[in-house]
């Protein structure tokens, strides 16, 4: 998970990646943009990482809940909000949203 998300980071560095960053202030203006974008930048992310956590469920790592979109786009969401205000994501960061984040949601699945 802490590489792919690492690789998401460096995504947003990239041509559409950079993208992403104005096209979201101006989302009232441009939605169609930006939904081009997200298809192109943000959903194969997602697909790969729900991909992650079912492997996870199927080792019995993961918490069969927490197999959801809403739940892979946390990590996503969280580096997108830090690349918009820092301008960059370290693997400190990815770290700290893998194993402070991530795992406690993975293993334990969604609060009632």
């Amino acid at each position: 998970m802490i590489l792919v998300l690492e690789d998401f980071a460096r995504a947003l560095n990239q041509l559409h990646g950079k993208a992403l960053r104005p096209l979201m202030t101006q989302r009232p203006r441009h939605p169609e943009l930006l939904e081009e974008v997200y298809r192109l930048v943000v959903k194969p992310w997602l697909d790969l990482i729900l991909d992650i956590i079912r492997a996870g469920v199927h080792r019995g790592e993961v918490n069969s809940s927490a197999a959801t979109l809403a739940i892979a786009s946390v990590g996503p969401r969280l580096i997108i909000s830090l690349h918009m205000e820092k301008g960059s994501v370290g693997r400190d960061d990815v770290e700290w949203i893998v194993e402070e984040v991530l795992k406690p949601v993975l293993r334990g699945g969604r609060a009632s």
